[in-house]
């Protein structure tokens, strides 16, 4: 019997007039933030590839100012999930700082660029949201921190950001994302990876047809590998090989019990 995803997340997102964007990723199930920062184009492509992957239940957003049009891509492209605006001085950098170093394990590496206020940022909305809307607070030292990183050179530069400087790299888990493909939001759509293009249901997608996972934790992963395809040949021609003997062994064993 396949095992449901159970975890519930809640997600908080910012960007500023480069469009540059931050997100924080709340699993409220098993205590992690997960904290993202990166530039993106005019379509959201990469924000919307990432919100994806987790699937967030709400989506913390502040409210518009000039002519970013954020807000409006997140409702087209989340329908079901529900859209909380607040005010902008939720997303403050160094309320964000000051709770990621009192909330995160004492015993779990920090990339850092220009942009990670705004991950920062959206980890102090998303914080406040939950303990405000949904009477959940952590305690101290409790809370698993990841901090994704897109290029060597962000994961090279640990601590490098005033705010997180303070931080001991026990303290975070950096995660990167080297070694893969990123594929933007329309094509996810368009080859219908996730979901399917007549019910936007994971029914009859090729995520819903080769998903034969246990766990919550393989589902996720499994979602993540398709919408972020491996570009590292060892690790393609290894899968290869698995796929080609998969496919041998079944062949053979359809034939002893022809």
């Amino acid at each position: 019997m396949l095992l449901q995803d159970d975890s519930v997340f809640v997600a908080a997102v910012a960007e500023n007039q480069l469009r540059e964007v931050g997100i924080a990723l709340l699993n409220t199930t098993s205590p992690t933030l997960t904290l993202a920062s990166f530039s993106d184009s005019h379509r959201y492509d990469h924000t919307l590839n990432k919100l994806r992957l987790y699937q967030p239940s709400k989506l913390v957003v502040s409210r518009q100012l000039g002519s970013t049009n954020l807000n409006d891509v997140l409702r087209a492209a989340f329908p079901d999930t529900e859209l909380v605006v607040v005010s902008r001085k939720y997303f403050n950098e160094t309320n964000g700082s000051l709770c990621v170093k009192q909330l995160a394990l004492k015993a779990t590496s920090v990339p850092s660029d220009s942009t990670m206020y705004l991950a920062l940022g959206a980890a102090a909305a998303v914080l406040k949201y939950v303990d405000f809307a949904m009477n959940l607070a952590f305690a101290a030292g409790s809370l698993r921190v990841r901090v994704h990183a897109r290029t060597r050179s962000q994961q090279s530069a640990v601590a490098s950001y005033p705010s997180l400087a303070c931080l001991h790299r026990s303290q975070i888990e950096l995660c990167g994302c080297s070694g893969a493909i990123t594929l933007d939001y329309a094509s996810i759509v368009n080859l219908e990876l996730i979901t399917n293009a007549r019910t936007h249901d994971t029914k009859h997608s090729l995520y819903g047809v080769i998903n034969h996972t246990k766990t919550s934790i393989g589902a996720r992963l499994l979602r993540i590998n398709l919408c972020q395809p491996p570009n590292d040949q060892a690790t393609i021609e290894y899968a290869s090989l698995f796929l080609t003997l998969s496919l041998s062994l079944t062949y053979s064993h359809s034939l002893t019990h022809a």
